[in-house]
Parts: C-alpha cells; structure tokens; sequence
C-alpha cells in the first residue's frame, strides 16, 4: 500500500504528497500505470527439434499518470497558487523522479 508520493524536478523544486489523505492542498485520487509493463520476447525455434532459442527481450514503455485533485477549503493558499505549483514541477519533456513509500 502506498503512503507518499515524492515528486522532484530537475529544476529543484519538489513536492511531497502523503497519500490518501493528501497535503498541503493537493488531494492524489489515483495513480496510473504502476502495473508491470508488457515484454516483448525474440525466440526462434530448431528445425526437427523441441524448443526454441532465445536471442532478445525488452521492456514496454511505462506511462504513469497521476490524477491530483485541488482542495477548495485549504486554507494557506489559492487555488491559483497550487495550480501554478504544479506546472512548474510537470514541465513536458523534462525528466521528473518519482519516489512511492
């Protein structure tokens, strides 16, 4: 069972979300695409013969989404404000690091 969620940019800013209850203003409804991703398997098999030989294997790409929810009643920020938090953490095509306790 997950209890937080730690999410840091490359950037230095870093967010953390203790999950379910949620935190500073930000409610982690459901996580995505933590499952075990398919593999793809490269085999041939003998002629005459039982059995194949294995050559390759690679893993799937993994697509996790977070749905994350903006409390209305939290009283230290706006909502605007933690909406502009989250986009300055969730930059399209910059790496993020993704620590699940």
């Amino acid at each position: 069972m997950l209890k937080g969620l730690s999410i840091s940019a490359l950037s230095g800013d870093s967010l953390s979300l203790p999950i379910p209850s949620g935190g500073d203003g930000y409610l982690v409804t459901e996580i995505e695409g933590l499952d075990p991703v398919p593999v793809a398997l490269v085999s041939s098999t003998y002629a005459q013969l039982d059995g194949e030989r294995y050559h390759a294997s690679r893993r799937e790409k993994r697509n996790i989404v977070l749905h994350i929810k903006l409390r209305k009643n939290w009283w230290s920020t706006t909502i605007d404000y933690r909406r502009n938090r989250l986009y300055s953490i969730f930059v399209p095509d910059q790496e993020l690091e993704l620590i699940f306790d």
